[in-house]
Protein backbone atom coordinates (compact mmCIF):
# COMPACT_ATOMS: atom_id res chain seq x y z
CA UNK A 1 0.00 0.00 0.00
CA UNK A 2 1.64 3.29 -1.01
CA UNK A 3 2.24 5.88 1.56
CA UNK A 4 -0.21 8.70 0.42
CA UNK A 5 1.69 11.37 3.05
CA UNK A 6 4.67 11.72 0.52
CA UNK A 7 2.14 13.16 -2.48
CA UNK A 8 1.26 16.97 -2.22
CA UNK A 9 -1.92 18.31 -1.11
CA UNK A 10 -3.24 19.51 -4.26
CA UNK A 11 -7.08 19.45 -2.98
CA UNK A 12 -9.20 19.02 0.45
CA UNK A 13 -12.94 18.55 0.74
CA UNK A 14 -15.32 20.38 2.74
CA UNK A 15 -18.35 19.00 4.49
CA UNK A 16 -20.62 19.66 1.29
CA UNK A 17 -18.15 17.32 -0.15
CA UNK A 18 -17.10 19.59 -2.30
CA UNK A 19 -13.59 19.80 -3.24
CA UNK A 20 -11.20 23.21 -3.28
CA UNK A 21 -8.01 23.08 -4.86
CA UNK A 22 -4.76 24.43 -3.86
CA UNK A 23 -3.68 24.66 -7.24
CA UNK A 24 -4.25 28.72 -8.48
CA UNK A 25 -4.23 27.68 -11.94
CA UNK A 26 -7.45 25.58 -11.28
CA UNK A 27 -9.46 29.00 -9.75
CA UNK A 28 -8.16 30.48 -13.18
CA UNK A 29 -9.85 27.43 -14.99
CA UNK A 30 -12.98 27.86 -13.01
CA UNK A 31 -13.26 31.31 -13.29
CA UNK A 32 -12.91 30.99 -17.23
CA UNK A 33 -15.62 28.06 -17.19
CA UNK A 34 -17.88 30.80 -15.10
CA UNK A 35 -17.48 33.08 -17.81
CA UNK A 36 -17.67 30.78 -20.67
CA UNK A 37 -21.12 29.47 -18.78
CA UNK A 38 -22.37 33.05 -17.67
CA UNK A 39 -21.62 34.27 -21.68
CA UNK A 40 -24.71 34.88 -23.35
CA UNK A 41 -23.33 33.03 -26.70
CA UNK A 42 -22.96 29.78 -24.70
CA UNK A 43 -26.40 29.90 -23.77
CA UNK A 44 -27.89 30.89 -27.34
CA UNK A 45 -25.36 27.92 -28.38
CA UNK A 46 -26.99 25.62 -25.47
CA UNK A 47 -30.94 26.79 -26.63
CA UNK A 48 -30.49 26.22 -30.13
CA UNK A 49 -28.58 23.21 -29.82
CA UNK A 50 -32.00 22.20 -28.47
CA UNK A 51 -33.85 23.81 -30.68
CA UNK A 52 -31.96 21.71 -33.11
CA UNK A 53 -32.51 18.84 -32.10
CA UNK A 54 -36.39 19.87 -31.98
CA UNK A 55 -35.76 20.38 -35.24
CA UNK A 56 -33.94 17.33 -36.56
CA UNK A 57 -36.87 15.48 -35.03
CA UNK A 58 -39.88 17.02 -36.57
CA UNK A 59 -37.89 17.30 -39.80
CA UNK A 60 -37.54 13.88 -39.90
CA UNK A 61 -41.18 13.02 -38.81
CA UNK A 62 -42.67 14.81 -41.31
CA UNK A 63 -40.84 13.86 -44.28
CA UNK A 64 -40.47 10.60 -43.10
CA UNK A 65 -43.23 9.54 -41.16
CA UNK A 66 -45.67 11.90 -43.04
CA UNK A 67 -44.32 11.75 -46.63
CA UNK A 68 -43.58 15.48 -46.97
CA UNK A 69 -41.18 17.04 -49.19
CA UNK A 70 -37.74 17.67 -47.31
CA UNK A 71 -38.41 21.25 -47.99
CA UNK A 72 -41.87 21.54 -46.95
CA UNK A 73 -41.07 19.77 -44.10
CA UNK A 74 -38.18 21.65 -43.09
CA UNK A 75 -40.29 24.52 -42.79
CA UNK A 76 -42.74 23.75 -40.61
CA UNK A 77 -40.10 21.79 -38.28
CA UNK A 78 -38.10 25.19 -38.61
CA UNK A 79 -40.92 27.24 -37.80
CA UNK A 80 -41.87 24.99 -34.39
CA UNK A 81 -37.80 25.39 -33.45
CA UNK A 82 -38.56 28.99 -33.83
CA UNK A 83 -40.81 29.00 -31.44
CA UNK A 84 -38.76 27.14 -28.90
CA UNK A 85 -36.03 28.68 -28.96
CA UNK A 86 -37.34 31.31 -28.78
CA UNK A 87 -39.13 30.71 -25.16
CA UNK A 88 -35.64 29.50 -24.13
CA UNK A 89 -33.58 32.77 -25.24
CA UNK A 90 -36.06 35.28 -23.41
CA UNK A 91 -36.47 33.20 -20.33
CA UNK A 92 -32.35 32.07 -19.82
CA UNK A 93 -30.12 33.36 -22.81
CA UNK A 94 -30.99 36.94 -22.64
CA UNK A 95 -32.88 37.38 -19.28
CA UNK A 96 -31.74 40.67 -18.28
CA UNK A 97 -33.61 42.36 -21.11
CA UNK A 98 -37.34 42.80 -19.98
CA UNK A 99 -38.98 45.62 -21.00
CA UNK A 100 -40.82 45.75 -24.38
CA UNK A 101 -41.45 41.71 -24.38
CA UNK A 102 -43.71 41.61 -27.86
CA UNK A 103 -41.83 44.21 -29.91
CA UNK A 104 -39.11 42.09 -28.95
CA UNK A 105 -40.20 38.84 -29.75
CA UNK A 106 -41.37 40.21 -33.37
CA UNK A 107 -37.61 41.17 -33.84
CA UNK A 108 -36.59 38.01 -32.42
CA UNK A 109 -39.12 36.42 -35.18
CA UNK A 110 -37.80 38.85 -37.80
CA UNK A 111 -33.91 37.88 -37.01
CA UNK A 112 -34.74 34.01 -36.46
CA UNK A 113 -36.41 34.57 -40.44
CA UNK A 114 -33.57 36.05 -42.01
CA UNK A 115 -31.09 33.47 -40.74
CA UNK A 116 -33.35 30.61 -41.35
CA UNK A 117 -33.74 32.06 -44.83
CA UNK A 118 -29.92 30.91 -45.08
CA UNK A 119 -30.27 28.16 -42.83
CA UNK A 120 -32.74 26.69 -45.16
CA UNK A 121 -31.04 27.89 -48.65
CA UNK A 122 -27.94 26.02 -47.21
CA UNK A 123 -30.08 22.97 -46.12
CA UNK A 124 -31.93 22.96 -49.46
CA UNK A 125 -28.59 23.61 -52.05
CA UNK A 126 -26.35 21.21 -50.28
CA UNK A 127 -29.33 18.68 -50.82
CA UNK A 128 -29.93 19.45 -53.97
CA UNK A 129 -26.01 19.50 -55.27
CA UNK A 130 -25.46 16.25 -52.95
CA UNK A 131 -28.43 13.73 -53.60
CA UNK A 132 -27.21 11.15 -51.34
CA UNK A 133 -27.60 13.91 -48.65
CA UNK A 134 -31.52 13.50 -48.60
CA UNK A 135 -31.06 10.10 -47.18
CA UNK A 136 -29.06 11.63 -44.20
CA UNK A 137 -30.84 15.14 -44.26
CA UNK A 138 -29.18 15.76 -40.66
CA UNK A 139 -26.19 16.71 -42.48
CA UNK A 140 -27.67 19.47 -44.74
CA UNK A 141 -30.03 20.17 -41.31
CA UNK A 142 -25.79 20.71 -39.56
CA UNK A 143 -24.51 22.93 -42.28
CA UNK A 144 -27.54 25.21 -42.80
CA UNK A 145 -27.63 25.73 -38.68
CA UNK A 146 -24.20 26.38 -38.80
CA UNK A 147 -24.37 29.65 -41.77
CA UNK A 148 -27.79 29.98 -39.81
CA UNK A 149 -26.16 30.34 -36.28
CA UNK A 150 -24.29 33.74 -37.57
CA UNK A 151 -27.08 35.67 -38.59
CA UNK A 152 -29.40 34.32 -35.55
CA UNK A 153 -26.91 35.26 -32.34
CA UNK A 154 -25.52 38.53 -34.10
CA UNK A 155 -28.96 39.63 -34.52
CA UNK A 156 -30.25 38.68 -31.31
CA UNK A 157 -27.48 39.75 -29.18
CA UNK A 158 -26.97 42.81 -30.77
CA UNK A 159 -30.91 43.69 -32.05
CA UNK A 160 -33.33 41.81 -30.40
CA UNK A 161 -32.15 41.43 -27.04
CA UNK A 162 -29.82 44.59 -26.91
CA UNK A 163 -30.01 46.67 -23.44
CA UNK A 164 -31.67 49.58 -23.40
CA UNK A 165 -29.94 52.51 -22.11
CA UNK A 166 -31.19 53.53 -18.71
Amino acid sequence: MPNNASLPNLATVDAGNRMYSDDPRDSRLSALAGQVYASSLFRFLAAGTFGFFTDAAFVYAFVYLLGLHYVVGRLLSFSIAVGVTLLLNRAWTFRIVRDRPVSRSIVYVVAQILGGAVNIAVYAASASAVPILKSWLIIPLALGSGFGLLVTYSMSRYVAFRPTNI
